[in-house]
């Protein structure tokens, strides 16, 4: 395909690869699915087809996407390359998704910091960019450690209550691995809590 695509219409390729995408979590499972993602994404990239129709492609959801897994297989250098080039911009979320993708980032790089600014100036709207919103700032906390604590567990119990909301707008496999998340996550938070109320000054 990559050695094909000079010779073919930028919405063909766009097709290809869009039906490529769909069957890889069909035949890869882990790394070796992220792995095959980048390929089909870096190829997109290499021939335009990002800016095809003024970037009508480029929906917020995966926009984001793309960013993600080149972040999970480290590929710093060309996620910063592609926010740089193909800024989000089609539409009224494109602040949001920009941000929450720059926050991504800065997580990615251990700036935990400016990673919560950038949180701080997402609020997209579709309920999976909500999810990873919540879910990235309870990482942020986790980070963040004891100094956090009440911070941490408060987001824990609001993402709780988002999921219980929202499972009737999300599958079977997002659910799973929301809950697993946050589940994981409670006892800890419980734990780093009580250790922040048994630290301070008891006052008579």
């Amino acid at each position: 395909l990559d050695e094909q695509a000079g010779q073919l219409p930028k919405l063909d390729i766009r097709n290809i690869c869009g039906c490529l995408q769909n069957t890889a979590r069909t035949f890869f499972r882990d790394e070796a699915l992220f792995e095959e993602l980048f390929f089909l994404y870096e190829l997109q990239q290499k021939h335009g087809v990002f800016t095809y129709a003024n970037g009508n492609y480029l929906t917020a959801t995966i926009f984001f996407n793309i960013a993600k897994v080149g972040l999970i297989l480290q590929k710093t250098s060309w996620v910063k390359e592609f926010l740089n080039k193909h800024t989000y911009k089609y539409n009224s979320e494109a602040n949001n998704v920009n941000a929450l993708c720059q926050a991504e980032l800065a997580f990615s790089e251990n700036d935990y910091d400016q990673a919560l600014h950038f949180l701080q100036q997402s609020d997209v709207m579709n309920v999976y960019l909500k999810l990873i919103r919540r879910r990235s700032y309870l990482k942020v906390f986790y980070e963040k450690g004891e100094k956090y604590a009440s911070s941490f567990k408060a987001a824990i119990d609001r993402n709780r209550t988002f999921i219980s909301r929202n499972k009737e707008s999300l599958n079977s496999t997002q659910l799973t691995a929301h809950w697993s998340f946050v589940n994981t996550l409670k006892p800890i938070a419980n734990y780093r809590q009580s250790q922040d109320r048994d630290s301070k000054p008891i006052h008579e």
